[in-house]
């Protein structure tokens, strides 16, 4: 059975991405941590002895830490777990960050000319293929859940707007037999509107920032949510001036509303 064993010489959170949901990151060519899918239905935990074949010899590791991962089945260990295991049962793969990614051709290169049997690949190129199946699954999903919430929301607004003028039109007839105009209403609901709208809008980013953010690390174990403030806040922006234009064509009968009607009714 094949697996995907990521081997560290560091388990910094901050410099791997992996956030463990129990326990810590092996520290020992004996430990071991496992991704939380794995483990699933199994009553194995931290401390617990896990005993692998590989290449037809057993070896038992003390299980460390659990984690979430999209990968699955993986595992965890150092990379002095594999000191003495022969290379032709596993893939080696190194990863080199560039302090000088311009210095790239000449890395290559150098590789090349030194060690001809490696193959170099950028990371990039397996990115982009996971980004692709990723974005082309995700984007339409995404899609119809916003457009079934953003009719949902407009529906509700429209619902309280015109539940607050006919509640309200008692009170806008009395505002305008005291001499208050049809403009200075409107504008009033334009503003008690618009005050709701911004302090909803502001709730949303806090719970994104809280919420969302965390929710996402606890599933894939990846510190990789991010909001993309220019795109969100056009976004905000053409939410709020659609709220307004809908609340102010709504609003518009306000103009219509005569005291007289109101007494003789």
């Amino acid at each position: 059975k094949y697996t995907t064993i990521t081997c560290f010489d560091t388990f910094d959170s901050s410099k791997t991405g992996i956030h463990y949901k129990i326990g810590r990151a092996p520290e020992n060519p004996d430990e071991i941590a496992i991704d939380s899918a794995s483990l699933a239905g199994s009553s194995l935990t931290i401390g617990d002895t896990v005993t692998l074949t590989i290449g037809g010899k057993k070896r038992s590791y003390l299980l460390a830490g659990i984690y979430n991962s999209m990968v699955r089945p993986s595992m965890s260990m150092v990379i002095d777990s594999f000191k003495d295991l022969d290379g032709s049962l596993y893939r080696f793969q190194l990863g080199v960050n560039l302090k000088d990614p311009e210095k790239l051709d000449a890395f290559k290169a150098y590789i090349k000319e030194h060690y001809p049997d490696l193959k170099i690949v950028e990371m990039k190129d397996y990115v982009d293929d996971i980004k692709i199946s990723i974005i082309s699954i995700m984007i339409p999903i995404t899609l119809i859940i916003i457009t079934v919430f953003f009719v949902f929301t407009l529906l509700n607004i429209v619902n309280l707007v015109l539940t607050n003028n006919k509640e309200m039109q008692s009170a806008f007839g009395v505002m305008k037999a005291y001499g208050f105009t049809s403009g200075y209403i409107l504008r009033r609901v334009l503003w008690k509107i618009g005050f709701l709208t911004i302090v909803g809008m502001g709730l949303s980013q806090i719970g994104d920032t809280i919420v969302n953010g965390p929710m996402y690390q606890s599933i894939l174990s990846v510190d990789a949510y991010r909001t993309v403030y220019p795109a969100t806040l056009y976004l905000l922006g053409g939410g709020f001036l659609i709220v307004m234009l809908i609340t102010l064509l709504i609003s518009l009968s306000i103009r219509k509303i005569s005291p007289r009607d109101l007494m003789e009714e």
